[in-house]
This record gives structure tokens, C-alpha cells and sequence, in this order.
């Protein structure tokens, strides 16, 4: 129980975090450490993430239940390696330009825009995006029945706000509707009665 809910509250909770740290945006001249080390980060935070959607729907039959447990994977490597390209080589690229005489760094600017607006950039994001809320509908779908529907509509609503951007707004926002749904969802009166039947069960009472 303890790892459940360590791995189901820290998932969002890091995700929320990351997304307050997370720079607006990155420019020639700036540090980029903290954009270089926020996106590291999110490779950690992207696999809780996706371990909490599993536990979402552990225990749990059904097509939307499965169809979760199967997307959680792809999201995370889909997420994964779009931080990885937008977010660490992006920053890797600042922080060597950094480095060029100053006649050559409107050169690298360019280059670094072309890189980071250019046609891979966008897919990668949709592909991530769509993923991480195709996983979180299967969650809402498969507990529909046994979940209070405010709780799911907060957790698709903030699945939907952090599929639009992982930055500020959108990204702590979202997150956060996304931490208040799965606390709702785990402390819940329903969940409660679960374990309640669970442990007589167990026991024989």
C-alpha cells in the first residue's frame, strides 16, 4: 500500500513541480541548466506516470482497463523522447553556443530555431500528447462504474490541460487537477469500502 500510493500521489506531484520549474522558454545568452535539468528530470517523473496509470486500473477487467495498462508504456517513451529532443538536446545546443565568439552566435540562434520549430518537433509532441490522454480516457472509461464522475471529469480535464503544454499554466494546472482526482479516486469513500472488503476477505470476517 505504501509504494501504491507513493507511486500514485509522487507521480503527479513531481509532474506538477517539474512543470513550475520548467523555464518558459530558452534563449542564446541564457543558462540553460535548469531547462537541461527539468527535462532530464521528466524521465523519472514520465515513468510514475505512467505506473500510476497501471495502478489506476489494477484489479480492474474490461477492453478500457487493458487498452491503459497498454498505453502507458508508449506514452511514456513517446513523452520521453519528446522532452529528450525539446527539452535536453535544445538545451545542450544553448549551452554550447553559449560558448561561440559573438559574431557566430546569430548563426547558432538560427540553427537552434530551425532545430527546435522544425517538422520533427510537432509530431513528437502530438504523438506524446495524444497518448498520454488516449491513457487517461481508458482510466476514466474503465472506472466509470465505479468511481464518482467529478473525480474523472477532474482527471480528464487535467490530463487535458498538461496535453496541451507542460509549462506554466497549463502544465501545473493540469497537473494539479490530475494529483486532486487520484487522491479523490485512492481515499474516496468507494476505495475505502474496497480495501474494507478486501482485508474481511482476506481474513474470514
Amino acid at each position: 500500500m505504501n509504494v501504491r500510493r507513493s507511486v500514485l500521489f509522487g507521480g503527479p506531484l513531481l509532474a506538477y513541480v517539474a512543470s513550475l520549474l520548467h523555464p518558459p522558454h530558452l534563449v542564446l545568452g541564457a543558462d540553460p541548466w535548469r531547462f537541461i535539468g527539468v527535462h532530464l528530470g521528466w524521465t523519472v517523473v514520465l515513468c510514475l506516470l505512467a505506473w500510476t496509470i497501471v495502478l489506476l486500473v489494477d484489479g480492474v477487467d474490461g477492453v478500457a482497463a487493458t487498452a491503459a495498462r497498454l498505453l502507458a508504456v508508449p506514452f511514456a517513451v513517446a513523452y520521453t523522447l519528446f522532452t529528450a529532443f525539446g527539452g535536453v538536446a535544445v538545451g545542450a545546443f544553448v549551452w554550447k553556443a553559449n560558448d561561440l565568439p559573438a559574431g557566430e552566435r546569430e548563426t547558432a540562434a538560427g540553427l537552434i530555431r530551425s532545430v527546435s520549430h522544425s517538422g520533427l518537433a510537432h509530431p513528437l509532441y502530438l504523438v506524446a500528447s495524444l497518448l498520454w490522454v488516449a491513457a487517461v480516457l481508458a482510466v476514466v472509461v474503465a472506472l466509470r462504474r465505479r468511481a464518482p464522475w467529478p473525480a474523472l471529469l477532474l482527471l480528464a480535464g487535467g490530463a487535458g490541460a498538461f496535453a496541451r503544454s507542460h509549462v506554466s499554466p497549463w502544465g501545473p494546472a493540469g497537473m494539479a487537477a490530475v494529483l486532486a482526482a487520484v487522491v479523490w479516486l485512492e481515499l474516496g469513500p468507494r476505495r475505502a469500502a474496497e480495501l474494507g472488503l478486501a482485508k474481511r476477505l482476506r481474513f474470514g470476517r
